[in-house]
């Protein structure tokens, strides 16, 4: 088995997530190893984004000799990150990081949450590999009947697709 230098652990607040990263806490201290923990919302309002934010967007006008180019007014980029904070986190995420990061205080374990938008299943995979880790840790999510028929859980979806270990807290 690998060395465990640098633990993920996926937090969303509740109670099987806390237990995710009461685990992750436990193994960083025993294993000495980095602890990162990562809190993924989804926000399927967000607009979609036609123009790149290095670029201004022009429009066309009639005059007297043809078509003519001519900037438009500012637009509000949602890539803008004060921006993409103001509209799209809610209070929900900031209490959700805040009880992360007394857990993280609470064990004297260094770090930050770091709070991402997207799929979650496909944001934690991805986050896990740009950060180098060796191992994620999830909380379980009991899902039963036909809701498991047409969905899986996050920690199911991780743990299929992830060339890392993947631990399920419980």
């Amino acid at each position: 088995m690998n060395t465990i230098r640098h633990l993920l652990v996926a937090f969303n607040g509740t109670a099987d997530s806390k237990e995710a990263l009461s685990t992750g806490i436990s193994l960083s201290k025993q294993l000495n190893a980095q602890l990162s923990v990562l809190h993924v919302y989804e926000n399927e309002n967000k607009p979609a984004i036609t123009a790149s934010s290095t670029q201004p967007l022009y429009a066309n006008r009639m005059s007297g000799d043809g078509m003519t180019n001519y900037p438009m007014p500012p637009v509000v980029d949602a890539r803008d990150e004060a921006y993409h904070e103001d509209q799209y986190m809610n209070d929900g995420t900031n209490r959700v990081t805040a009880e992360a990061q007394a857990m993280l205080q609470q064990n004297n374990i260094p770090g930050e949450v770091k709070v991402m938008d997207g799929n979650p299943s496909d944001t934690i995979l991805s986050f896990a590999e740009e950060i180098g880790a060796d191992m994620i840790v999830v909380g379980q999510r009991n899902i039963s009947g036909f809701k498991k028929l047409i969905t899986s859980s996050v920690s199911e979806k991780v743990t299929k697709e992830s060339v890392i270990p993947v631990l399920i807290a419980k």
